[in-house]
């Protein structure tokens, strides 16, 4: 049983990488501030610890196979000044410095790259507009530039499934369509932007197969589909899976710094040198969080 650390355990993401790792047979170690969440494998060692503190790392150890270190600030909103990028680089700093040796995933964001039409491969200019951004941009060098982990820096696009966090739009959305009466006026703060959504179970699967490269020649990898979707036909669908007629409008307004008009990737990379294929529908993604 190969031994795995796995931080934030208790967040959107980490829930699920933790309930894969078990499936895979991993000696997992989860890390999360305070009791573990409803649902935590049995095979799981639960770490309560909290990494924005220095003495948070006293009862994780130093080596171990995998590490994917999901504990972060994850909404952007919340990046309200650069005392918060500090916080979160600290954070990553902390745990790299305690590691010896491991394969460390570290999962960034697709927001590190500058605002523009085109689709992002990896080697796209990197200008984030915001302060979650480039706080993924310096924990991203920080990573990378340490010699002693066997470094893995995925890029995801836009996550979409169980357990996401209630202020996330998403979440929000698939909340105000069950809520709303038939035939209201659905009017949702932020533009009718273009994303890549993927479901969080494939973005999951894909850090897996990110993990198990042997000495991979390249060290950053967009998570993604290529697929071209727009807010308001998400929300649409949201609609029409809810079995309603809501129509749909725009207040215009970004909802962060982070909220730029087109994020769409380009999965070549993972898909040439991995066996990672997604499996899920965007259809799929929504009904997890119709029910």
């Amino acid at each position: 049983m190969r031994p795995l650390l796995v931080t934030g355990a208790s967040g959107f993401v980490g829930r699920h990488f933790v309930a894969e790792a078990a499936k895979r047979g991993f000696a997992t170690s989860a890390v999360g501030r305070g009791a573990p969440p409803a649902g935590l494998p049995d095979s799981v060692r639960w770490i309560a610890a909290d990494l924005s503190d220095p003495s948070g790392l006293e009862g994780i150890a130093r080596e171990y196979w995998g590490v994917a270190h999901f504990a972060n600030f994850s909404i952007p909103a919340d990046y309200s000044d650069d005392s918060v990028i500090a916080q979160s680089v600290a954070m990553t700093a902390r745990l790299v410095g305690h590691l010896r040796s491991a394969r460390f995933l570290f999962p960034s964001s697709c927001h590190v790259y500058a605002a523009s039409e085109d689709i992002k491969s990896e080697d796209s200019a990197t200008v984030p507009a915001g302060r979650y951004g480039r706080a993924k941009l310096l924990a991203e060098e920080l990573v990378l530039l340490s010699g002693h982990i066997d470094a893995r820096v995925a890029r995801p696009f836009n996550h979409i499934g169980k357990y996401m966090q209630p202020a996330l739009m998403i979440p929000s959305l698939a909340a105000r369509v069950m809520d709303t009466k038939a035939h209201e006026t659905i009017v949702m703060r932020g533009k009718n932007s273009i994303r890549d959504f993927l479901d969080v179970r494939d973005i999951v699967a894909a850090y897996f197969a990110l993990l198990e490269l042997d000495n991979p020649p390249e060290r950053i990898f967009n998570v993604c589909s290529g697929n071209v979707t727009g807010i308001k036909e998400l929300a649409e669908r949201f609609v029409r899976l809810a079995g309603k007629d809501n129509a749909i409008l725009f207040d215009e307004q970004a909802r962060s710094s982070d909220d730029i008009d087109r994020l769409v990737g380009d999965p070549s990379r993972i898909l040439a040198m991995t066996d990672w294929r997604p499996r899920f529908s965007l259809e799929d993604s929504i009904r997890t969080l119709l029910r």
